[in-house]
């Protein structure tokens, strides 16, 4: 359940990214987070997404479904 709660203020802080850096620095946070938790898919999918665009709306949909899988 912790985990979970963290991937969720991990997505938010996606969302509330104001910038490209901001963006990167939240998917690389979620990415640390996922690792911690041998939560290999989440890891590679937050990799992709600090190389996405910011805000870009199917990544975070993506990620959505992927933390609603856990």
């Amino acid at each position: 359940e912790a985990f979970l709660d963290s991937a969720k203020r991990g997505i938010a802080g996606l969302e509330q990214a104001r910038d490209a850096d901001a963006w990167r620095q939240a998917a690389w946070r979620l990415r640390s987070l996922a690792a911690s938790f041998g939560a290999v898919r989440l890891m590679d999918l937050a990799a992709k997404l600090a190389e996405a665009r910011p805000g870009d709306p199917d990544m975070l949909k993506r990620l959505r479904q992927a933390v609603a899988r856990l």
